[in-house]
């Protein structure tokens, strides 16, 4: 049986997927260190792109914690990702592809599959 829910798709399987959709603006200023991947969302919406604004407020949201540990703790922490640490750190395949919507819109899904075993 197949069950859609929004924002999230299964499959009957061990494998592991991911999909993110965004526009090629957002992912190029990804790629380019102008944005941050948020994948679980902390506070805004999961698999959003935060700037380093965002970032730095998200950071400095608990005096306590962000007095202990580095910037790069909570990145790590709550799996906020730049590019180049997504590329690096996901234990699966990644994808990229980009497309042009019928109305000229560009778009970028990326993600990873691979099986969780």
């Amino acid at each position: 049986m197949i069950k859609i829910r929004r924002k999230t798709f299964e499959t009957n399987s061990s494998s592991t997927h991911s999909i993110t959709m965004c526009s090629k603006d957002d992912f190029d200023r990804w790629v380019n260190g102008e944005l941050y991947w948020d994948r679980y969302g902390n506070g805004y919406e999961k698999g959003s792109f935060l700037s380093y604004e965002e970032l730095d407020k998200l950071y400095h949201k608990d005096p306590t914690y962000s007095s202990k540990y580095t910037l790069e703790d909570f990145m790590e922490g709550d799996a906020i990702y730049t590019y180049e640490r997504y590329m690096d750190e996901i234990d699966f395949e990644t994808f990229q592809e980009t497309y042009t919507t019928p109305n000229g819109e560009k778009v970028v899904a990326f993600g990873y599959y691979g099986f969780d075993g």
